[in-house]
């Protein structure tokens, strides 16, 4: 999905819960990145987000967790307005993530 998005040149925006950002299987963040079209924030202190939550063509796609393994699409017109809005809410009272340093 990753190398399709880029090469159709389509934005993500990621908000992450600080206190428990989880790293990939090389121990390495998944921060913002240009090259990548990602821009990462930080939720608000105890904010928790345990879930993955993508929004697209009147869509929302949930992801559930180790703990909870489901998923689902629900195409919706309205239902897509009010969690894109949320999530417009929630990224606007976020912190932008720390630039990486280029080695």
């Amino acid at each position: 999905y990753g190398p399709r998005r880029i090469k159709a040149g389509i934005k993500l925006h990621v908000i992450r819960s600080r206190d428990t950002e989880v790293r990939d299987a090389k121990g390495e963040l998944w921060p913002t990145s240009k090259e990548e079209l990602r821009e990462l924030r930080y939720a608000p202190d105890n904010f928790h987000l345990p879930m993955t939550m993508y929004f697209y063509d009147n869509k929302v796609c949930i992801i559930g967790t180790k703990q909870e393994p489901f998923g689902m699409i629900i195409e919706s017109q309205e239902l897509y307005k009010t969690q894109k809005q949320l999530f417009e809410l929630l990224w606007q009272v976020s912190s932008p993530s720390e630039t990486p340093k280029v080695l």
